[in-house]
């Protein structure tokens, strides 16, 4: 059966955190199919080896990429690509290896808006942050509704956009033109989403964004 969603999760070293966010994946209840790719950029600890434990008990929806050579340090791109080549769903949806979701209706409740409202093109919700304590702290960007679209206007002022909760439509992504640009991050794809239609924030709290200074690639 054709995925619905396709989880995209980019790993790499992500040893401490890995598991918290491939349980995140595996608790979500959907009445749709999901697949998880998940890119381990040749991890020097036990990333790789705690991802085939998850891929061997749930082959069904885990796609695994494992690379011997990291691949970030090859060619400026080559991860993403490497990793959108291989999504078969209507919707792609992104949580990094030391982020996690929370909410077991995260999926669900991004496809039900997405799938009733056509003209938006990709979705956000709310988050807390996990900090250097291991404390967890709630954000607040004043926002007082259920549903707040997002426009150019307000894409970074507050910042609630956070990759870790973005969910958005495929058709919707020009993977080409997103690798013309000289330098582009997360923020980039946003804008290029919303050429092709709405963005919006749903307001509830669905995963959890790691404060400490991420793990970068080598």
């Amino acid at each position: 059966m054709k995925p619905v969603v396709s989880i995209i999760c980019f790993a790499y070293n992500h040893e401490k955190y890995i598991k918290e966010t491939l349980n995140g994946f595996v608790m979500q209840k959907t009445n749709f199919s999901f697949e998880i790719i998940i890119h381990d950029d040749a991890s020097t600890d036990k990333t790789a080896d705690i991802i085939r434990e998850y891929a061997a008990k749930y082959p069904d929806i885990f796609k695994p990429i494992y690379q011997v050579v990291n691949q970030h340090s090859l060619e400026k791109g080559r991860v993403t690509r490497l990793c959108y080549a291989e999504v078969k769903g209507k919707y792609t949806a992104i949580c990094e290896g030391d982020d996690y979701w929370v909410d077991p209706c995260k999926l669900q409740k991004q496809v039900d808006f997405l799938e009733a409202n056509p003209d938006y093109v990709i979705c956000w919700t709310d988050y807390n942050i996990l900090n250097d304590n291991g404390e967890i702290t709630t954000t607040d960007f004043g926002y007082t509704k259920d549903v707040i679209d997002i426009d150019y206007n307000n894409l970074f002022r507050p910042y609630s956009t956070y990759t870790l909760t973005s969910m958005f439509k495929r058709e919707a992504f020009d993977l080409e033109l997103y690798q013309t640009l000289k330098y582009y991050k997360d923020n980039s794809l946003y804008v290029l989403l919303l050429r092709e239609g709405k963005g919006v924030f749903l307001n509830f709290v669905s995963s959890v964004y790691l404060s400490l200074i991420h793990i970068s690639e080598p």
